[in-house]
């Protein structure tokens, strides 16, 4: 039966701050942000998320709206944080449980996937998180348009965009996108672009 709240969505985030809580890096806003585009545009979970690319990273308001509601709902806790890096961290809510019930379904058609964005970027910062983000939007906006790419290609349009990452960092992030699987098109990127 189909339905018009969004139960998948819901799930789904609630999901994520369950398992990402138990990481030792801050799960906020901003990485959970990054993981759905990552889940969805990398691993083609389903979400029917429009993502653009905004200051840090592809974001999407409609992600925004959805945590909201969960929080509402009780699937997630956020909690500011004043120290550190600041910002947020979303933690279980107190119908965790509950929520991840209305999409059981979605939620075991996408454990596969669920399990390995985790386990490849569950361990990433905010920071880390947006630029590998970032690195497979520039990348798929290449594919979408039939544009050739290459490491170096790549890596010259995330510097261009995103300055403030250093060559290793870059260059560290693009080999962790070949090596989730997440460079979809015909043959391996290469640094020479023979492609």
């Amino acid at each position: 039966m189909f339905s018009i709240i969004p139960w998948d969505h819901y799930a789904l985030i609630t999901e994520l701050a369950s398992r990402l809580a138990e990481k030792p890096v801050q799960f906020g806003k901003t990485s959970l942000q990054k993981i759905l585009f990552i889940l969805q545009e990398g691993y083609g979970v389903k979400c029917g998320y429009d993502f653009t690319l905004y200051n840090y990273g592809p974001y999407c308001v409609d992600v925004t709206i959805d945590l909201d509601q969960t929080e509402t709902l009780g699937g997630v806790t956020v909690v500011s944080i004043y120290s550190g890096t600041g910002g947020y961290q979303l933690k279980p809510g107190s119908k965790t449980e509950d929520l991840k019930k209305r999409a059981q379904q979605f939620l075991l058609e996408n454990r596969e996937k669920i399990d390995h964005v985790i386990e490849t970027f569950g361990t990433m910062n905010a920071r880390e998180l947006e630029l590998r983000a970032t690195l497979l939007f520039a990348a798929n906006e290449a594919k979408d348009n039939h544009e050739p790419i290459s490491v170096d290609s790549l890596y010259s349009i995330i510097k261009s965009i995103k300055p403030k990452y250093s060559d290793e960092e870059i260059y560290s992030g693009i080999d962790d996108i070949q090596r989730a699987g997440l460079v979809k098109w015909g043959a391996t990127l290469s640094k020479d672009g023979d492609g």
